[in-house]
């Protein structure tokens, strides 16, 4: 928010309200926040699930492998994968009266790229975040992008998906799936209906490991915590938690891509100019921390802070569950067992 413009206006606006709708998003702050409005509005709150073909509040619990998932949600999937939901005429209605805010004159202070730069450093955020310039925001980006990808790279994802360097073989929707700019529901349906291998491990990826996050992080009071990860990952870095570490490295050095690593650097180099890294070398990121940092909490903290901070589809439960990931979760035991990774 602009300095100055921090007032909590949801109170006054409920007052006009006669009913609040708002989007199922199961992290803190966002959390915290629709409780808070939830006690305080005088009209209803309902809260609506637009992230999962599976709801959450149908399913919602937290289980040790995605297989599991599967296997239980398999029923209530198929039930609701092909639902072609009705599209409705929506009347947009403007509010005339007093607003309990000062809001931003478009024309004189966004259209101006000039303005538009001079207004955001009035905002409270991170300046040291660059704008990632070849990326596209919104809906008519998305649907573009997906439209693509259906006709050019579905048909061989299973085959091309874990090409690092094949950087069109997978759909690179996770930031605006993060965003709400497409739908999960259309992007699953219209999967479906292709009925080939490639289409069904695209789905897979989609409604069985990311939704499977998203309940994980749903029946979670914390989320971000490490009592999340199983007992024998605990265990695993507790016995290694006095091992020596080749180096430590400061938040400072892991920002700007000062590790020991060249590939760990130009991964890190990457997610700071572009916003995004293919998913397995994320994994080969994500997985690096515990070496340079002190503890196992020092090394998930590191790691979603890096994430949160630098990828377009970071601050989801997609991205806590891929970090905890590097670290034991929804995962087993490989052995022989390593110097500080367990």
């Amino acid at each position: 928010a602009r300095e100055g413009h921090r007032e909590s206006v949801m109170k006054e606006l409920s007052k006009k309200a006669s009913l609040i709708i708002t989007d199922l998003f199961p992290l803190p702050p966002w959390k915290e926040w629709v409780e808070n409005i939830a006690q305080m509005a005088a009209c209803p709150v309902i809260e609506i699930d637009c992230h999962c073909v599976v709801p959450m509040p149908v399913y919602g619990k937290s289980v040790d492998r995605p297989f599991k998932y599967r296997d239980a949600t398999k029923r209530l999937r198929k039930a609701r994968i092909n639902q072609l939901w009705p599209k409705l005429e929506i009347e947009n209605l403007s509010w005339k009266g007093p607003l309990p805010f000062t809001p931003v004159d478009i024309d004189a202070e966004i259209k101006p790229m000039k303005k538009r730069f001079k207004l955001l450093k009035k905002c409270n955020i991170d300046q040291t975040v660059l704008p990632v310039w070849n990326e596209k925001g919104g809906q008519y980006a998305a649907l573009s992008r997906w439209d693509e990808f259906k006709q050019s790279g579905l048909s061989g994802y299973a085959r091309r998906r874990n090409k690092s360097e094949d950087p069109n073989g997978v759909s690179r929707l996770s930031a605006a799936i993060h965003y709400g700019t497409i739908s999960v529901m259309k992007i699953a349906r219209e999967t479906a209906s292709f009925g080939t291998k490639s289409a069904d491990k695209f789905l897979d990826e989609l409604l069985i490991f990311r939704e499977h996050a998203w309940h994980h992080c749903y029946s979670s009071a914390d989320p971000y915590g490490s009592h999340n990860l199983p007992q024998w990952a605990r265990d695993s870095w507790s016995d290694t938690e006095g091992d020596v570490r080749p180096i430590v490295l400061n938040q400072k050095q892991f920002e700007f891509s000062q590790s020991p690593s060249p590939l760990w650097n130009l991964c890190q180099t990457s997610l700071y100019r572009h916003g995004e890294l293919h998913n397995n070398l994320r994994m080969t990121w994500g997985k690096a921390t515990p070496l340079w940092t002190k503890s196992l909490e020092d090394s998930l903290t590191m790691g979603q802070h890096l994430n949160d901070k630098f990828a377009l589809d970071g601050r989801d439960p997609s991205s806590i569950a891929g970090v905890q990931w590097c670290h034991g979760l929804f995962d087993r035991a490989f052995y022989p067992p390593m110097p500080v990774m367990g």
